[in-house]
């Protein structure tokens, strides 16, 4: 009888002290953002950005690596070099393209409960993603390592407000540069 006590006390002490080192966090909610876009560019200056782009797209075109989404570009009526991999394409399509484009999506994982929805006026929060150095108070600015990027991830997974994460969470640079993407995973 008193070893269960002594155990039950135990208890209560270990529930009190993780209590105590436990972050206050808010319940997860869903973030919308109440406050209209900032523009930092007038409308004039975005039609200029956007009738730039549109002569790029058709004049200079774009390089296009991928054979798959060249045809498509073919298919869309195109024009691709294949020896250079350069696209071009006529701005009525490209806007005919842009029309079709949805204001919101939505992306869901494996537990469907976790879907995020992307655009409207949705915020998302997530760890920034790919760069090469660390900061602490301890060890000051450095190169990143895996231990950092573990250390990253367990950071991110402590907070519930964090509702995604890119690739890395920092360039573990002690990995090799030409597997170390997917050596995160």
């Amino acid at each position: 009888m008193r070893r269960g006590a002594r155990t039950s006390q135990r208890e209560v002490r270990k529930a009190i002290r993780n209590a105590e080192s436990a972050l206050n966090q808010l319940a997860p909610q869903v973030l919308d953002n109440p406050y209209p876009p900032l523009c930092p560019l007038t409308s004039d200056q975005l039609e200029e950005i956007h009738n730039a782009s549109i002569i790029v797209l058709e004049s200079l075109g774009i390089e296009v690596t991928s054979d798959r989404v060249r045809t498509l570009f073919r298919s869309l009526g195109g024009s691709v070099d294949e020896t250079t991999q350069i696209v071009r394409i006529d701005g009525e399509t490209i806007m005919a393209l842009i029309d079709k484009a949805p204001h919101h999506f939505s992306l869901t994982p494996r537990n469907p409960a976790n879907q995020l929805l992307i655009g409207g006026r949705r915020i998302n929060c997530g760890l920034v993603s790919g760069p090469p150095n660390v900061h602490d108070r301890i060890n000051g600015r450095r190169p990143g390592n895996f231990l950092d990027y573990q250390s990253l991830i367990k950071l991110g997974q402590t907070f519930n407000v964090i509702n995604f994460f890119g690739n890395q969470s920092i360039a573990p640079t002690d990995l090799p540069a030409n597997t170390r993407h997917l050596d995160t995973y």
